[in-house]
């Protein structure tokens, strides 16, 4: 399958540098685009835009780029048609995506929005819009469950928070490296390498990216 990604912001980049690995073992045979930075660069290639370039914060500051930001939209569309992918995936940066997300389901893209806006604290009124042209609606925060259920928001779904998993990348990392060490240096290295090995697989498996273990059948429908 082909999946568009969009990530505008240093956050997504990495979350969506973890999802396009995790999209991948799924999907072998996997293509991506997208729209991030250095970690997603290291996964899957050059980006069609890099964040640093996509940096702006502030009211001001939108209105002094407003003409990039309506070329950068243009653009996105233009290239997603032109592209064709199977789903268009953004990642959080609700400003820019759900405006991308609500396009793409009129043309007839799979649109799918990972890491839901803050919708309970403001900007309600996107609801009623999200309930109409996403797919799926990815959200972080357990309690937001009983928001999503109380305004009937059926396509969202609880993922959990994806820094989870890269706090637990970081300390497989940490074990891997500290385990090769001892490996190398300990007598008792069959015993050790046996138990690192199932540490590592127990470490992958448990912080596998629940967006795809929970929903990759969704997307690759």
């Amino acid at each position: 399958m082909k999946y568009y990604i969009i990530a505008g912001e240093a956050s997504g980049d990495l979350y969506g540098a973890n999802l396009i690995k995790a999209l991948r073992s799924q999907d072998p045979e996997a293509q991506f685009r997208f729209w991030g930075g250095d970690a997603m660069k290291r996964e899957a290639g050059e980006p069609v835009r890099h964040i640093r370039d996509l940096a702006i914060m502030g009211f001001v500051e939108v209105v002094m780029h407003l003409r990039t930001v309506l070329g950068n939209i243009r653009f996105c569309k233009r290239d997603i048609q032109d592209w064709k992918p199977d789903a268009v995936i953004g990642i959080d940066y609700p400003g820019f995506n759900l405006k991308i997300e609500k396009w793409a389901h009129e043309h007839g893209f799979k649109a799918i929005h990972y890491i839901s806006p803050q919708l309970w604290a403001w900007k309600k009124g996107r609801l009623k819009g999200m309930r109409q042209y996403l797919d799926l609606l990815c959200y972080i925060l357990p309690f937001e469950q009983d928001f999503y259920a109380k305004n009937s928001l059926p396509q969202a779904t609880y993922v959990g928070h994806p820094l989870i998993e890269v706090i637990n990348q970081k300390r497989s990392d940490s074990h891997s490296s500290r385990n090769r060490f001892i490996t190398h240096h300990s007598s008792r290295n069959r015993f050790i390498t046996h138990h690192s090995s199932r540490n590592r697989f127990i470490t992958h498996h448990s912080s596998r990216n629940r967006f795809i273990t929970h929903h990759s059948s969704l997307i690759t429908k």
